[in-house]
C-alpha cells in the first residue's frame, strides 16, 4: 500500500507503505487508533493531510476500496480523551459503529462520534471511484459548552442542507487548504470559528428536534436570541413586523412565533416593550431635552401620538410628558 500524509502546521509529507505507521500517525495526531485496509489489490493510493487549529483538528481521507479504523478498549489505557469526532463524506460511504450500534453515513450526510468510547469507522468507495472524507476532531468540553446536549445527538445522522451546513463543510476545507499558513493565534482563532459553525448546523438540525423534544427549545431560544438582536438593531423601522423578523432569522413566521410562545410572550408585545423602554431612557435623557416627545417616539418606530400615549401610560404609569416633567 502506497500511503501520502501530510501533517500541518510542520506541513512535512512522507511515503508510507504499511497500516501500522498510518496508525502512528493518527496517534500522533489525532488519538489513538488501530488502522488497516483491503483495497482487493496489491498496491493502492492512501492520503490523510490534516492541520492543527488550537482545540481543533481537521484531516481529510482519501483512498480506494476498504479502509477501517478502530479506537478499542486498550487505547484508552494511554489515550483516554474526552473528544468528539465529527465524520463528512464527501465521496463514498462511512460506516461507523460504537457501543453495539451501526450508522452508515452518506456523502450529504456528518455524524457526531465519542472518543470517550470505543469506536469503528469504515470508509468504502464506490463504482472504482476514490472515497473522501472529512474528519474533525474537537475538545468534548468546548464543544458542550455551546451545545450542552451534544452527548445525547451522537451517532444520528444529519443532513448537510444548504445554509450553516454547507458553510460548515465549506469551512473544512478551508481548514484543510489555508491552515498551515495561519499562525498560531489565527489557528486559534480560525478553530473557535470552526467550533461555533459545528454548534449552529448541530443544534438546529431538524433531525435532533425530532429524536430530542429538549433540543427545540434550545432552538427557540437561539431564535430569540437572534430575533431580539434584529429587532433591537431596527427598532426605528416602522415596517418592523414578523415577515420581516423571520426572514432575518431564517425561520417561518409560524416558528417565530413559537419560539416567544414558549416563554410567554408574544413576538408584538417584545417589539412594543422593547421600543417603550427605549423611549423612556431618551425622555429622561438631558441630552434630549431638545427633543419633543413626538419626535422621540417616531425614531423608535412609533408614527401613532395617541397610541403612543395609551402604551407609554399603561406600561409606566404615567404619560410621556409627565414622565419627562417629573424626571
Amino acid at each position: 500500500m502506497a500511503a501520502k500524509i501530510d501533517k500541518h502546521p510542520l506541513a512535512s509529507t512522507e511515503h508510507e507503505s504499511e497500516p501500522g505507521k498510518i496508525s502512528r500517525f493518527l496517534a500522533s495526531s489525532f488519538f489513538s487508533a488501530d488502522y488497516e485496509a483491503d483495497a482487493g489489490t496489491a498496491s493502492y493510493p492512501t492520503y490523510l493531510g490534516g492541520v492543527h487549529l488550537g482545540a481543533v483538528d481537521v484531516f481529510r481521507h482519501e483512498g480506494s476500496g476498504v479502509h477501517r479504523g478502530y479506537r478499542r478498549l486498550h487505547h484508552f489505557r494511554t489515550d483516554r480523551v474526552d473528544d468528539f469526532l465529527i465524520s463528512l463524506p464527501l465521496r463514498g460511504r462511512t460506516r461507523l459503529t460504537q457501543m453495539g450500534s451501526e450508522v452508515q453515513v452518506e456523502a450529504d450526510e456528518f455524524i457526531i462520534s465519542s472518543t470517550a468510547k470505543p469506536l469503528g469507522a469504515i470508509s468504502r468507495s464506490d463504482n472504482n471511484n476514490t472515497f473522501q472524507t472529512y474528519h474533525v476532531r474537537v475538545s468534548g468540553p468546548l464543544l458542550r459548552a455551546q451545545v450542552p446536549a451534544i452527548d445525547s445527538y451522537c451517532h444520528q445522522q444529519i443532513k448537510i442542507g444548504s445554509g450553516a451546513g454547507t458553510i460548515m463543510s465549506s469551512m473544512f476545507a478551508l481548514a484543510i487548504h489555508e491552515g498551515s499558513a495561519l499562525s498560531a493565534s489565527q489557528s486559534r482563532s480560525f478553530g473557535g470559528m470552526l467550533v461555533e459553525a459545528i454548534a449552529n448546523t448541530t443544534r438546529d438540525a431538524p433531525e435532533l428536534m425530532r429524536l430530542h423534544p429538549g433540543s427545540r427549545q434550545s432552538s427557540y431560544a437561539r431564535v430569540r436570541e437572534d430575533a431580539g438582536h434584529f429587532i433591537a438593531c431596527n427598532l426605528s423601522n416602522p415596517a418592523l413586523d414578523p415577515l420581516l423578523i423571520a426572514a432575518h432569522c431564517r425561520v417561518s413566521v409560524r416558528y417565530l412565533h413559537a419560539a416567544f410562545a414558549a416563554v410567554s410572550q408574544t413576538l408584538g408585545t417584545h417589539i412594543r416593550e422593547t421600543r417603550l423602554e427605549q423611549c423612556r431612557a431618551a425622555l429622561q435623557s438631558p441630552e434630549l431635552r431638545d427633543r419633543s416627545v413626538f419626535e422621540i417616539a417616531l425614531r423608535w418606530g412609533f408614527n401613532d401620538p395617541a397610541y403612543f400615549s395609551r402604551a407609554y401610560k399603561s406600561r409606566f404609569g404615567s404619560s410621556p410628558r409627565d414622565d419627562r416633567r417629573l424626571k
